[in-house]
């Protein structure tokens, strides 16, 4: 298992503490190299700040080589694994633009300190490269949790 990390992982998100807020963040990795993503890996793209919630993810994504799929979500704690997809398990074997789709994928209780992270596992292999230059973008928006989180 290889893993990737975006520039925007390394920073935890902006935070807000006004009750209803919406904050928005992008997050992107550029493959630097002709790349074979295997089964497993794992594309660490942006951390959900504690005590926010997310309210909408959305995928932007460059063709990741011929039969590549993959699913985009909550990682676990050591973002080693999925623990909560968001948008179901897909192809990225195409250029596509793919919201959030899972009934279950934004109901995650916040995490009360440090933070989420949010990222793609690969769950079919690529039997064509993903290309120099390909790019694969999420944009997540999120609040602060109410006092009573349902």
């Amino acid at each position: 298992m290889t893993t990737y990390t975006s520039a925007q992982y390394v920073d935890t998100a902006p935070t807000s503490t006004e009750a209803g807020e919406q904050l928005c963040f992008q997050a992107s990795y550029t493959f630097a190299a002709a790349t074979t993503l295997a089964i497993g890996d794992i594309i660490k793209l942006a951390k959900l700040p504690a005590n926010h919630v997310l309210t909408d993810l959305r995928l932007e994504t460059d063709a990741l080589g011929a039969t590549c799929a993959g699913s985009v979500g909550f990682l676990n704690a050591g973002a080693t694994d999925m623990s909560q997809a968001v948008i179901a398990i897909g192809s990225l074997a195409t250029a596509a633009i793919k919201n959030e789709d899972t009934t279950a994928g934004l109901r995650v209780a916040p995490a009360s300190s440090g933070f989420t992270p949010i990222g793609i596992k690969i769950t079919t292999a690529n039997t064509v490269d993903a290309a120099l230059g390909a790019k694969i973008t999420i944009t997540m928006k999120y609040r602060p949790k109410q006092n009573i989180e349902v």
